[in-house]
C-alpha cells in the first residue's frame, strides 16, 4: 500500500495533524501485541525479457535506424553493416522478417497476450466492479452533496444469485480522518480508501439490489485486501476484519502478520511502501503485491456485510489500502520479477503459493468449500 505517487506533494499535510486518535491507535497497537504472543485463538485454531540492444547506434527517438547519405564508397561498407547489426537487433525491430530470433519473440508475445486476455478468476465466483456513482465516503466527497458513502456498480458471477448486477455501498461506522479525498474511489477494479496516519475507520461493506431496493446475501465468494504495507516512519497498517470469512488465504512468502482472535483477525503490514507496488487490475499481480495481499473466503452462510476496520500507527505519511471481492490469491497469475508470468497454483519457480489460514496448501478445493466452474452449480 502506502500513499499513492499522487500524495508526494501533500505528505506535509499528516505533519500538522501528528497526535489525531493517537491514544486511540496506541490502544489499538498496544491491544493487539497482546495477541501476538499466540495466546488468542479462533475456530480455525490457530495463533498466531525483454532484451534491449544497446550496441545499435544511429537511432531516432523511435529506436529506428537514421538513414544518412552515404558517399559511393562507403555504399556498400554501410549496408553490409546495417544487415550485419540488423540480424543481431531483429528481436528489436519487428518489422524485420525472418530469423530464428524473431519468431520465438513473436510466439512469446502471442502466448503472453493470450494469457493475459483470458480473465483466470472467470470459473471462480466473483465479483466485478466496474464503476463508481457515489464518492462521498464520510461525507468529505468529492461527490459533496450526495448522501455520504461510496456506490459502485458490479456484475456477479458464479456467487449463487439469479441477479447479475448490483451496487456495492461502503460506508463509514467510526469517524474518518481523510489524508486526500480524489484519491478515494475505484483505481482500476480495486476501492481505494486512504486515511491520515496514527488514525483508525471503521467501514461497512454490502450489496444491494437496486431494483427490489433490498440488501443482498451473496451465498459464495471472497473479499481480497492489498496493498498492507507500512510507512517510513514506522506507520504499519492494518485490517481488523469480523470473523463474517470461512478461511484465508496468504503467500507462503507473505509479508503481513496475523493475529487471530475469537470475534476478528488482524492482518499488520510491517514492510515500508509509499505508493509504487499498489495493484489496479486483477488478472495478474506482480509477486510483491501477492506478499501483501489477503484473500476471505465467505462463510458457508454467505455474506450480508462485511465488517472491518483500516488503520495504521503514528506517522507522517498518508496511508491507503485497496479492496476488491475477486479471489485474488486462489487465481490471479503472478508476474515475476524475471518476467514469467505463472498461474496462481503453479508451485515452484519462486511463486507466491496461496496457504489456507496461513498454514496448509491451499490445492485441496473441495475440502476448503472453493467450488470452480460447474462445480458451483451443484
Amino acid at each position: 500500500m502506502g500513499a499513492p505517487t499522487s500524495f508526494e506533494d501533500t505528505l506535509g499535510l499528516a505533519t500538522a495533524e501528528e497526535g489525531i486518535n493517537e491514544e486511540c491507535c496506541k490502544h489499538s497497537a498496544a491491544s493487539s501485541s497482546g495477541g501476538r504472543g499466540g495466546s488468542s485463538t479462533n475456530n480455525r485454531g490457530a495463533s498466531s525479457s525483454n532484451i534491449g540492444c544497446s550496441s545499435c547506434s544511429g537511432t531516432n527517438i523511435d529506436g529506428r535506424p537514421v538513414w544518412r547519405s552515404p558517399s559511393r564508397v562507403t555504399t556498400f561498407s554501410s549496408i553490409f553493416l546495417f544487415l550485419v547489426v540488423a540480424g543481431l537487433c531483429s528481436h528489436a525491430l519487428p518489422e524485420l522478417s525472418g530469423g530464428p530470433a524473431t519468431v520465438a519473440s513473436s510466439a512469446t508475445l502471442v502466448e503472453t497476450q493470450r494469457r493475459l486476455m483470458a480473465d483466470p478468476c472467470a470459473e471462480f465466483p466473483s465479483i466485478r466492479i466496474e464503476k463508481i456513482l457515489v464518492n462521498n465516503l464520510g461525507g468529505y466527497g468529492p461527490d459533496r452533496g450526495k448522501p455520504p458513502g461510496m456506490v459502485f456498480e458490479v456484475s456477479m458471477s458464479n456467487v449463487g444469485l439469479p441477479q447479475t448486477k448490483a451496487h456495492l455501498k461502503v460506508n463509514t461506522f467510526t469517524g474518518y480522518v481523510p489524508n486526500w479525498t480524489p484519491s478515494n474511489g475505484l483505481h482500476g477494479e480495486w476501492v481505494t480508501i486512504n486515511w491520515k496516519p496514527g488514525t483508525t475507520v471503521g467501514l461497512v461493506a454490502n450489496f444491494w439490489d437496486p431494483e427490489t431496493n433490498k440488501n443482498l446475501t451473496i451465498p459464495r465468494g471472497y473479499m481480497t485486501f492489498s496493498d498492507i504495507d507500512s510507512g517510513r516512519d514506522g506507520e504499519k497498517e492494518f485490517v481488523t476484519v469480523s470473523n463474517f470469512f470461512e478461511n484465508y488465504f496468504v503467500g507462503d512468502q507473505t509479508m503481513t502478520q496475523t493475529e487471530e482472535h475469537i470475534l476478528t483477525t488482524t492482518f499488520w503490514g510491517k514492510d515500508s511502501e509509499l505508493g509504487y507496488d499498489n495493484p489496479k487490475q486483477n488478472a495478474e499481480l506482480t509477486a510483491v503485491q501477492k506478499k501483501k495481499s489477503v484473500t476471505l473466503q465467505f462463510s458457508n452462510d454467505g455474506l450480508q456485510a462485511a465488517v472491518f476496520k483500516f488503520g495504521c500507527l503514528p506517522g507522517k505519511s498518508a496511508r491507503e489500502i485497496r479492496f476488491g471481492f475477486q479471489p485474488t490469491m486462489l487465481c490471479s497469475k503472478t508476474h515475476m520479477p524475471d518476467g514469467n508470468i505463472l498461474d496462481a497454483m503453479e508451485s515452484g519457480q519462486g511463486n507466491i503459493f496461496p496457504r489456507a489460514n496461513g498454514r496448509e496448501a491451499a490445492t485441496d478445493f473441495k475440502s476448503l468449500g472453493i467450488c470452480v466452474g460447474k462445480d458451483c452449480d451443484s
